[in-house]
């Protein structure tokens, strides 16, 4: 899914999890601030899980409440 956002941003290798945040947060939440704050949150959370887990992280932080999210 994450492959999937960063194509369709065409995101470059700077900041990717602050722009993938942002740019998911607006395109869901749309003018709803609330609703932008919480998807940003868990988007920045959720990509932060992925960069430990693909790029070694002995330790698996990956729940099943991540994967319903």
């Amino acid at each position: 899914m994450f492959s999937v956002l960063e194509a369709i941003f065409n995101l470059d290798a700077e900041d990717i999890t602050e722009k993938l945040a942002k740019y998911t947060a607006k395109l869901l939440a749309e003018n709803n601030k609330k609703l932008y704050e919480t998807i940003y949150k868990d988007m920045k959370n959720l990509y932060n899980k992925r960069s430990n887990y693909i790029h070694g992280s002995k330790m698996n932080s990956i729940k099943e409440k991540d994967i319903d999210l």
